[in-house]
């Protein structure tokens, strides 16, 4: 808890971190990465979601998808937006990081609104080669046997849009 430090009880801390959240819900803050040398966002680059699709989809495990020609060559697009919304769902109904059995009808109308997010990004002139190419370099880093024990933070769905500034 090294926000402790900058803070003089546990009310204060408490409040502290609640507006670092808000901060990273406000405007999807945390669907990007870093902005890149244009000074543009990067959508759907946050370092949380790249770790949790290479954990999810490039484990050594045997049933690991990587083992698909689909996966080899580039994070499908579609797969990264199951990984959002999953870990969202999953937040929202259990609080915490539990093992549960996806449920299409809960998870349908909020994958539809993701992908469409995502279809607008990739369409862009500007943001569709670089989530193209961002996708890829994920992909290539599976070569090396990726592991994390890294988690993501809780969000609301109704908080997503993307930055196609």
């Amino acid at each position: 808890m090294t926000y402790m430090s900058t803070v003089n009880s546990q009310e204060q801390w408490l409040r502290s971190v609640k507006a670092k959240a808000t901060d990273l819900l406000q405007n999807s803050k945390f669907l990007a990465g870093d902005q890149d040398e244009q000074g543009k966002v990067s959508n759907f680059a946050h370092s949380a979601i790249k770790h949790t699709c290479l954990a999810m989809y490039y484990s050594n495990s045997a049933k690991s998808l990587c083992q698909f020609k689909e996966f080899q060559q580039s994070v499908p697009p579609l797969a990264v937006l199951l990984v959002i919304h999953s870990i969202i769902t999953m937040f929202q109904m259990h609080g915490s990081n539990v093992k549960e059995n996806l449920n299409v009808k809960q998870l349908k109308a909020t994958y539809l609104k993701l992908q469409s997010w995502m279809d607008a990004v990739a369409a862009h002139q500007y943001h569709g080669p670089k989530l193209i190419a961002m996708l890829q370099e994920w992909a290539s880093i599976r070569m090396t046997g990726y592991l994390t024990t890294e988690t993501m933070v809780d969000a609301d769905d109704d908080e997503f849009f993307v930055d196609l500034d």
